[in-house]
């Protein structure tokens, strides 16, 4: 990379330096390949005002050099042969807080405040440098990370030595620098596979007015950036709808494909969405709106052209953008018209498809379900004595070794043959290390002579540290002439206390009920903390978090403490409802860390218990059958080969097709059953061995399969012929 000069003089910002913490960078670390997009359609705006000034054709070619390395991220440069800036234009063009033009078009303007842009992305690039050369004058500036502005040559007599330098003949712009920490990838393909599938630049590169050659400037290698849409297997809408705002009406022409496979989903690569743009190439977000990562919507995909130039351009108007640019603001009352629109015509090509494909008879899934749950609720809640995992001839512990986690309880099981009990049996338990706890240090047999061959006793350990070890020994006190038997314990750490980077949410994934209030715990090293300081929060839609939470002082910090981590509760809830199927991200800031959970929006159960639905699923997976645990929902996948095998003609009454549906959903069941029982702590069910548990639950699965399985089986044999048909 070209060496950049040194500044002769600087200027002071106008903005406090936070707003860049606050609004801007987030947008960039949320997706840090922005800062090249925002650098290349700087570029391709500043031709367009000349194509429509009359003073350039196309093609327009931008050229985007990339240095990489293995161990730091890219440097690139940036370089147009498009207007160039005099002096005046570019202390408008990397000033905070003053109008500016709106990309395309030059009649367009917003708050500078409101949107990203040329100056944001410099901001994001360490030793950022900008030349630029207009009508045979050079002018040269920086950006400092306080907003200052560096200056080098101003308004300066350009030499030819200088113009072949900087690779401008003529009039133009070249933006140089090093891409932030946060921009993770080093490979030269995967950076230029990434742009090329980035939905902010998808117009622009299907636009054949504008060239975009992206350089590794190791080897030279050039590649002229194109994106390919998917194949369309059909047109499945094509309208022009009409969205009343302010006593005015805006026209947003909408067309939908359907490909004949399944589409990624999701920004900023994904291909299945609705690309919302406005002008020739001004993409704004790209989204599917309440069906956003629907699986159902995952062959589906579309543009959006809006018709909104004079919102943008009315300077009193709130953007429709949001003020991090992640997409359109949900809140804005256009946007929120606009969504309604969008969400009834993809409503109806839903409902349109859902009607080709099978379901159940909706009152047959609500009889199934009461059954289902109530064999849970009948199994959980009774068992016989569960059988010895040992059958030791006086007494032993089971397992004879466990590793358990720090401030995490442990059961392990001690094991005594009933021939050597008689009255005032006892047994006491006691650490060779003070450091691990015995919670019940004397076992006692007080009530009549048990009349099962052997007696199976929970024992609980517990410790506060880690990486420490001991023996736990029992020892009969009466009657006295048993031996002492003995177990190996380790205490391991607890990963709650090692969070990712000393500042992280456990766990990083939830569900939250649509409508509904829910906490998360950020779990922060207390090492990290220096000083009282905020943690910043930021959530996404329909997410909605407090903003901050302000560290208190050392000494009050205590009430939040557990051993060395300080655990924050922080509240969240959806905005509104009609969010099912969404997700959605919290991010929280401190200084230099970040951390963020990943959030699903489930709905509300209809049906209370284990088992809340049962559907038929085209989803291609390799499994037949699943249970999702965070919706209650038993699916079976349609499209799995070994089903289709016996989906034939006639095939709902077909034996073999009912037998095989019915055998597939009674194995995923009662695996389900067991694998809730345990964890409700369900007698029926224990485990005795917690650390390798595999051939216990097995065990379990296998017996109530032979033992349960037969009612289970009739059930999902009514169910499967109520199958509801329809065109897959």
């Amino acid at each position: 990379m070209t060496r950049i000069p040194n500044e002769k003089r600087t200027e002071p910002g106008e903005i406090h330096p936070r707003y860049w913490e606050k609004t801007t960078i987030e947008a960039f670390k949320n997706d840090p390949f922005r800062i090249v997009i925002e650098l290349i359609k700087n570029a391709a705006d500043s031709y367009t005002r000349l194509e429509k000034k009359g003073k350039a054709k196309p093609p327009f070619e931008i050229f985007v050099k990339f240095y990489c390395g293995k161990k730091k991220p890219p440097s690139i440069e940036v370089l147009d042969s498009a207007e160039g800036m005099e002096s005046k234009k570019l202390k408008e063009a990397l000033k905070y807080g003053t109008q500016t033009s709106m990309g395309e078009d030059i009649e367009a303007v917003t708050s500078a405040e409101k949107g990203i842009g040329l100056k944001d992305a410099m901001m994001a690039l360490k030793d950022n440098w900008l030349i630029t050369i207009k009508d045979g004058w050079i002018n040269e500036r920086r950006i400092h990370p306080d907003f200052r502005t560096g200056f080098g040559q101003e308004d300066e007599k350009v030499t030819e030595e200088e113009r072949d330098k900087w690779g401008i003949p003529s009039n133009g712009t070249l933006v140089m620098g090093t891409l932030p920490k946060y921009f993770h990838e080093r490979k030269f393909s995967t950076i230029l596979e990434h742009l090329q599938r980035h939905f902010l630049l998808r117009r622009l590169l299907q636009n054949t007015k504008y060239k975009i050659h992206v350089i590794d400037g190791w080897t030279k290698r050039k590649k002229t950036l194109e994106y390919k849409p998917p194949k369309i297997e059909k047109q499945v809408l094509k309208e022009t709808l009409k969205v009343r705002y302010n006593d005015k009406q805006y026209n947003i022409h909408l067309v939908v494909y359907k490909s004949s496979d399944g589409l990624p989903q999701g920004k900023p690569f994904g291909e299945s969405g609705l690309l919302f743009f406005y002008g020739e190439y001004s993409v704004v977000d790209f989204t599917l709106c309440r069906f956003d990562r629907d699986t159902s919507f995952s062959k589906f995909f579309g543009e959006a052209k809006m018709e909104v130039e004079k919102i943008i351009r009315d300077p009193s108007e709130s953007p429709l953008v949001d003020q991090k640019r992640r997409g359109l603001d949900p809140e804005h009352p256009f946007n929120k018209r606009l969504f309604h629109e969008i969400n009834q015509k993809l409503k109806e090509i839903q409902e349109k498809e859902e009607a080709s494909r099978y379901s159940f008879d909706e009152y047959a899934i609500k009889d199934i379900l009461r059954e289902l749950n109530k064999i849970y609720k009948e199994l959980k809640g009774r068992g016989p004595p569960p059988e010895p995992p040992i059958q030791p001839d006086t007494f032993a512990f089971y397992p004879v070794y466990v590793s358990m986690k720090e401030y995490q309880p442990k059961t392990i099981y001690l094991i005594i043959n009933s021939s050597i009990v008689s009255d005032g049996f006892e047994i006491s338990l006691e650490s060779t290390n003070t450091n691990i706890i015995v919670r019940r240090p004397i076992i006692k047999i007080e009530d009549e002579l048990p009349k099962a061959e052997f007696i199976i006793k929970q024992v609980q350990l517990y410790s506060e540290h880690a990486k420490i070890k001991g023996e736990i020994i029992a020892t009969p006190r009466f009657p006295p002439f048993l031996e002492p038997q003995k177990m190996g314990v380790e205490i391991l750490e607890n990963p709650i206390f090692s969070p990712a980077n000393g500042f992280a949410f456990v766990p990083d994934k939830t569900t939250i009920v649509d409508g509904g209030e829910k906490k998360v715990e950020l779990c922060i090293d207390k090492s990290i903390i220096k000083k009282p300081k905020d943690i910043t929060f930021t959530s996404y839609a329909p997410i909605v978090c407090p903003g901050k939470w302000r560290l208190p002082e050392p000494e009050n910090l205590g009430k939040y403490i557990l051993k060395n981590i300080v655990k924050i509760e922080v509240p969240m809830k959806i905005k509104g409802t009609d969010h099912i199927g969404e997700k959605a991200n919290i991010m929280a800031s401190y200084e230099d860390k970040e951390a963020s959970v990943n959030i699903t929006v489930v709905p509300e159960p209809s049906i209370t218990g284990l088992f809340r639905n049962i559907r038929l699923s085209a989803k291609n997976t390799k499994r037949i059958s699943n249970f999702v645990k965070d919706e209650g929902i038993l699916e079976i996948y349609y499209k799995h080969p070994l089903i289709k095998k016996y989906m034939k003609k006639s095939f709902k009454n077909r034996p073999d097709f009912l037998v095989f549906v019915a055998d597939t959903l009674t194995r995923e069941a009662m695996k389900t059953v067991v694998l809730s029982g345990i964890q409700e702590s369900s007698s029926r069910f224990p485990i005795f061995d917690l650390d390798h548990p595999e051939k216990e639950i097995e065990d379990h699965i296998t017996r109530e399969y032979y033992e349960q399985g037969p009612r289970m089986h009739e059930l999902f044999q009514r169910l499967a012929k109520k199958i509801e048909l329809g065109k897959e």
